[in-house]
């Protein structure tokens, strides 16, 4: 399933917020069902009914409390935007390929060319035009992935630069071990960032010293065998690792290790269900609770909400002016529109002088307020201190 734009614009925002945004029972999410299948869209299905209110996570909570911040929701639009063919990325055309009957698709994102291993040849990689119902196909070379099995990923080289293609069946080894021989999670993902009993801003973080003991444990679990079943998580407590990866694709996943035995990872898309036995997990939650620090929640990615009010040629300026009590607490941001992920926006109109938006990055910003790595920019509405929505 494609996930709207809107949605990987939305899914730093807690699960909770979420909840109480459309009306659930907050109490209701205290009871977590892990699920075997694909994970990623369950999102994508919420928010693409309308728009919904929802308050914005703040880094430093301090700050709204001492009143530095007004009192305020974000609604962010949530309606679906089909880009024309020449309006879309590369890696957004060409999604797909195929090598030995196994079907790929693409992972969107980007790796460095000491990633990629040995060429596998030039094969045909096809995309599709939503909106004028037609199949595009081009060639590409394609290469594996160094340390990688060509059954989980393979690199794609389009236009100079190298994208991360997974098998699209699930099909997870039988084995914890053969997982790790497949795909060396091990060499790939460091545990460093994790969470006690729960994911959300109110959720306990702390940072481990060292994951060197934690992969030995695990490759103890060699023998640990798949389960297809679904993972409940019902008041018991386990510990969540934030995963990343740029040789397999993923930002910000989770790893579970749970105290009756289990682990669980969504970094394969689907979730991945291994029971490690409870002393192995005992063992791992004990380690990381008594050699780790404490640190601060992070929000999945970071995030500046403001108004439009310059445009120019190769850049837009942002102004948070809005969000503080005090408009001299304002800042001004300067965001380039060199990635097309931006600059359509503005080509387009979609996004003008004036509009309030929220923009998405990864990257820092420097002492001139230039922010690095933007990532996508979208239309939002602000209610601050009980006032109605502020206006264009």
């Amino acid at each position: 399933m494609k996930i709207p734009k809107i949605a990987k614009a939305m899914e730093h925002i807690d699960e909770d917020l979420i909840a109480e945004a459309l009306g659930k029972d907050k109490k209701t999410q205290s009871r977590h069902i892990l699920k075997g299948g694909a994970v990623a869209a369950c999102l994508a299905l919420i928010l693409i009914a309308g728009s919904i209110t929802v308050p914005l996570l703040m880094k430093n909570k301090a700050k709204t409390e001492d009143g530095l911040y007004k009192n305020f929701a974000v609604r962010i639009e949530t309606s679906t935007i089909l880009w024309p063919w020449d309006d879309l990325t590369v890696c957004e055309k060409y999604t797909e390929t195929e090598i030995d009957g196994v079907k790929y698709l693409s992972r969107g994102s980007e790796v460095t060319k000491d990633l990629v291993g040995e060429s596998l040849g030039v094969k045909v990689i096809a995309g599709f035009d939503e909106i004028n119902d037609r199949k595009y196909t081009a060639e590409a070379e394609v290469f594996l992935m160094k340390g990688i099995a060509k059954n989980q990923f393979i690199a794609v080289k389009l236009e100079g630069s190298y994208y991360v293609f997974k098998n699209d069946k699930y099909a997870p080894p039988k084995t914890l071990g053969e997982l790790f021989e497949e795909v060396p999670l091990d060499k790939l993902i460091e545990l460093k960032r994790f969470s006690e009993n729960g994911d959300g801003p109110d959720s306990d973080y702390f940072t481990l010293d060292g994951d060197g003991y934690l992969w030995q444990l695990l490759a103890e679990c060699g023998n640990a065998h798949l389960i297809k079943d679904d993972l409940l998580l019902e008041n018991g407590d386990y510990i969540s690792f934030t995963v990343s990866s740029e040789a397999i694709g993923v930002y910000k996943r989770v790893l579970y290790i749970t105290a009756d035995g289990y682990l669980w990872t969504n970094a394969f898309d689907y979730g991945y269900t291994y029971n490690i036995g409870k002393d192995a997990a005992a063992r791992i939650i004990k380690y990381a609770k008594e050699n780790s620090k404490k640190a601060e929640y992070e929000p999945y990615l970071n995030s500046i909400i403001g108004t439009v009010v310059e445009i120019g040629e190769e850049y837009i300026i942002i102004d948070d002016t809005v969000l503080y009590n005090d408009p001299d607490n304002g800042k001004r941001y300067k965001v380039s529109t060199d990635d097309l992920r931006i600059s359509r926006y503005i080509d387009k109109g979609v996004i003008k002088k004036g509009h309030t938006v929220g923009l998405d990055y990864k990257g820092e910003i420097d002492r001139d307020n230039t922010v690095g790595s933007p990532l996508s920019i979208y239309r939002v509405y602000i209610q601050a201190n009980g006032d109605a929505v502020i206006p264009e």
